[in-house]
């Protein structure tokens, strides 16, 4: 059974932010002295104003008056987690706090979210780090609500859908009113496949708050999952509409844009398949259906070849088309104006590439049935293997296997337009042959390396 790659990067976890009191304010520019409380008080309004570098410039203020105050050094942490500049300094900042109070679950609870956040992917360790430090904070303190929450965002980073859904619903249970719990639980939920639950949840947080982005988040990802993408379009606009900056928001636009080719909502539906009978083990799904391929495959040579061909033909479409789809869905995104300005610049580039690979490999398909023209099965085969690590490698975010899968993207491309040409031809003269083996090759070994998540993430 083809792997559902891209199930876990369906959803994503959007970064936590501990409460602070809401107040009006009006910027005034820094004063040259001030008190630690009114520092610290400007800081944490201008926090709660999403203001990141202008808080973290008072909380800075605001050590320079008490250079030991543990709070102050947390929550400047999780300023400096947004810019991807000071992310080094945001660890140390949330390090500090702990040192100087290793007894307050909460400040455990922070560094947590500052060390996932700030781990790269692929980043395992560093990010058992955090999951470490978020059962710290719950070891401390078991009835804080936002340590349970900030455990449930390390498992969900870790892949851990179930262990999250766990800890989400223990923060719930002792703050219902927990968004970063209730943020946490929507995300589990999806990626477990457990829509009736989701959809209760959506339901709760909608009436609630209509006017929450993230619960317009949420219910985008449903829909999509449902197989309504032109809802899970309008929830995902209305999120962008209540918060311009919500990049959670804008991923799901792009994903519904996708999901209007329903090659790739069929993928999406085959995803949230897997992810039901699997329980979040995809990659031992993944292997025992391949097992049960092998098996079946080598039982109908001995009696039915021609079963046994198209057993392999339809294990090959399979594959391809759970690899390709999402490149499909960004190449036909080109075509429209207004899905063009919801891309980012890497994404418009995988639907160029993607879009030329699989174009060319339907022409030469379809050319094998022209009479007079050499062109065989095999020639749109290789264009279409290529096509997988040049997918791999743009919807990999692992922080050395992208650089990775992006060499092997570019050397499987290369060596199938080169051979290409040379197909219509002689596809058997040994420079051809070979740039196309090494395409094959790569191809192959790319779908196992992808499935099997080495140096994937």
């Amino acid at each position: 059974m083809a792997s559902p790659r891209g199930t876990a990067k369906f959803y994503f976890a959007p970064k936590p932010k501990p409460s602070a009191p809401k107040r009006s304010i009006i910027h005034q520019p820094p004063m040259e002295t001030t008190t630690f409380d009114s520092a610290y008080q400007r800081a944490q309004m201008l926090y709660e104003r999403s203001r990141w570098s202008e808080a973290a410039e008072w909380f800075q203020r605001a050590l320079e008056a008490e250079p030991n105050h543990p709070h102050s050094h947390a929550m400047l942490a999780m300023c400096w987690i947004q810019d991807p500049t000071t992310l080094d300094r945001a660890v140390g900042a949330a390090q500090r706090a702990v040192a100087l109070d290793p007894e307050d679950s909460h400040l455990f609870a922070i560094l947590s979210i500052v060390q996932m956040d700030s781990s790269k992917p692929g980043q395992y360790l560093k990010r058992k780090e955090a999951l470490a430090s978020a059962k710290t904070a719950v070891q401390l303190d078991p009835d804080s609500d936002f340590a349970h929450a900030a455990q449930a965002h390390a498992h969900l980073r870790l892949d851990q859908p179930r262990e999250a859904e766990t800890a989400a619903r223990t923060a719930l249970s002792l703050n219902p009113d927990n968004t970063m719990a209730t943020q946490a639980l929507s995300a589990a939920l999806l990626q477990l496949g457990k829509r009736e639950d989701h959809r209760h949840l959506i339901q709760n947080q909608l009436t609630e708050n209509p006017d929450d982005d993230q619960a317009h988040v949420s219910a985008g990802w449903q829909a999509l999952a449902d197989g309504r993408h032109q809802d899970a379009n309008n929830h995902f606009r209305e999120a962008l509409r209540l918060d311009p900056m919500n990049e959670v928001a804008r991923s799901g636009l792009v994903e519904s844009f996708r999901a209007r080719s329903f090659i790739y909502r069929w993928y999406v539906q085959y995803c949230q398949w897997i992810a039901r009978i699997s329980g979040g083990r995809t990659t031992a799904i993944m292997i025992g259906g391949f097992i049960a391929y092998k098996i079946l495959g080598t039982t109908l040579k001995q009696f039915s070849p021609g079963l046994a061909t198209a057993l392999m033909v339809l294990w090959l479409t399979l594959v391809l088309w759970s690899f390709l789809a999402r490149g499909i869905g960004s190449a036909l995104m080109l075509k429209d104006r207004f899905a063009r300005l919801a891309l980012q610049p890497k994404e418009k580039w995988e639907g160029i590439c993607l879009g030329l690979l699989i174009l060319l490999a339907l022409t030469f398909a379809g050319l094998t049935f022209v009479p007079n023209v050499v062109a065989e099965p095999m020639h749109a085969l290789v264009l279409f293997l290529a096509a997988v690590p040049v997918a791999s490698a743009f919807s990999n975010d692992h922080h050395i296997g992208r650089w990775i899968y992006a060499a092997l993207a570019i050397i499987a491309a290369g060596c199938a337009l080169i051979a290409t040409p040379s197909a219509l031809v002689m596809f058997q003269d040994a420079p051809g042959a070979s740039l196309a083996a090494v395409a094959l090759l790569i191809g192959v070994a790319t779908t196992w390396l992808t499935s099997l998540r080495i140096l994937f993430a």
